[in-house]
């Protein structure tokens, strides 16, 4: 609705490619553009947000939500946002940074159009997305506004939730008749030109007589009587004018009229036969726009199902031929088994080209370290062994969903901060967030740089 009560409408094909109307504006939202009186369309195409503003507040290790573009068997291309007035951002991604197994083909595990969950490796302008290392209950970052003040332009795709068929635009169509003798049509009557009866007895009626010539009949008995010429009593005219062409016959009027009726007839019999047969044409065509939309239904359906399969196999993980599965490496120390995991997560979530410049440097297990993981449920080693590469690479720091602080002794704010008798201070990050007594993990930052992980536990344990 415009300022002065009109109506506008905003084209989303016009707007960005691939987009539907609700991601790009909210109802109710107010929105500036380029008005344009004659197609009534507004052009908001210069309000939309470019790429550089709307992905500033993404950050290393943020989890983000992307849309597949493009799939091969290694390869695949993600769009972290749409071309606008700059280009879309896509992002390529290989099979080491989807799953852990090499010989996972990339096209059973993801679909064309589907939103997925990544984790952000590098920003901007170079950015880097992981896919294999995101939990379901790591907090997503939600996706910028193509408008200020609108919707997200990506939203979680929900598998889980049932497929809603969309509402039938047309129902069931009867076949269409095999023949026009199959229908009982009512044939239109046409009125006649004279206002008769019937035609035989109009012909009885009209039918010339011998009293028809009587010139002592009544002039009012006569049907048509014959003009009459004024009388002239002071001249006659010495010539007599020329004899007048004989009137057609009532009979020869009343058989011609009697054929264009049947003439008509037969034309409106012919027009209706046409008509039968565009209605049937009309039906027929009808009845396969209504299959063709029952099978774009079940298509869609069976799109969406394949798609949530395809997620819910990707995020298990068990897409391994049997002959080729290699079994887990184990390890008599635990601790040396910790640090395997966490080696693994560094060189799976950074790329190779940025290992040079971002190396896991070292650090220390504590003494209660490894028995307090042993000892914590609901939170899986590799979770942890993932938190601790981040922690120790620095990238914790600016990943929001770690809540990176310092260990108090309380849980009040002013509570004091841990600090050791060597100087060590104590610092806590999340292993969870959202979720009944959230894992956390402890830790101590010597005088020397080095890094040492003190334990985990649950949100209300302060100790370390």
């Amino acid at each position: 609705e415009l300022e002065n009560g009109g109506s506008a409408s905003i084209a989303e094909e016009l707007t960005s490619e691939d987009l539907q109307i609700d991601q790009i504006v909210a109802p109710d939202q107010q929105v500036a553009g380029w008005f344009d009186p004659q197609s009534r369309r507004l052009d908001v195409s210069k309000e939309l947000t470019g790429a550089a503003e709307a992905l500033s507040h993404y950050r290393p290790g943020d989890v983000v939500l992307a849309k597949v573009k493009l799939v091969r068997n290694g390869k695949t291309e993600l769009v972290l946002y749409p071309k606008t007035s700059t280009e879309a951002v896509v992002v390529p991604v290989l099979r080491a940074e989807v799953t852990t197994n090499p010989l996972d083909d990339l096209r059973t595990l993801l679909s064309v159009g589907e939103v997925v969950a990544a984790r952000i490796g590098t920003a901007g302008p170079n950015w880097s997305l992981v896919l294999s290392d995101v939990d379901d209950d790591e907090p997503i970052v939600p996706a910028p506004s193509l408008l200020a003040g609108g919707p997200p332009w990506l939203v979680a795709d929900d598998f889980e939730k049932e497929y809603t068929e969309p509402a039938v635009e047309h129902e069931p169509l009867l076949p269409a008749p095999e023949s026009l003798a199959e229908l009982q049509i009512e044939t239109p009557v046409v009125e006649d030109p004279t206002p008769v009866a019937s035609t035989a007895s109009a012909t009885a009626s009209l039918r010339p007589s011998p009293a028809m010539f009587d010139r002592k009949r009544k002039q009012a008995q006569s049907p048509h009587p014959a003009p009459v010429a004024p009388r002239n009593t002071e001249h006659r005219a010495t010539e007599q004018a020329p004899a007048a062409e004989p009137p057609e016959s009532t009979k020869s009027l009343l058989m011609k009229i009697d054929a264009l009726n049947a003439e008509v007839k037969l034309a409106n019999l012919a027009k209706e036969e046409f008509r039968l047969q565009a209605q049937a044409a009309a039906d027929e065509l009808n009845q396969v726009r209504y299959l063709q939309s029952q099978a774009e239904r079940r298509a869609n359906k069976a799109e969406h199902e394949l798609k949530g399969m395809r997620s819910r196999l990707r995020k298990s993980g068990r897409i391994r031929p049997e002959s080729a599965s290699t079994p887990a490496p184990k390890f008599a120390d635990p601790e040396q088994g910790f640090r395997h995991l966490v080696l693994s997560q560094w060189a799976t979530r950074t790329p190779v080209s940025e290992q040079a410049d971002r190396p896991l440097g070292d650090y220390v297990l504590g003494e209660r370290f490894m028995q307090s993981v042993a000892e914590l449920e609901g939170i899986k080693l590799s979770k942890i062994a993932d938190v601790v590469f981040e922690i120790v690479t620095g990238i914790a720091n600016s990943n929001p969903s770690r809540e990176v602080h310092r260990l108090r002794t309380g849980s009040g704010g002013e509570d004091p901060v841990r600090v050791r008798p060597d100087g060590a201070i104590g610092w806590r990050a999340s292993l969870q967030v959202n979720s009944p007594s959230a894992r956390r993990i402890h830790y101590w930052m010597l005088p020397s740089g080095l890094i040492e992980f003190a334990q985990v536990a649950t949100h209300d344990d302060f100790t370390a």
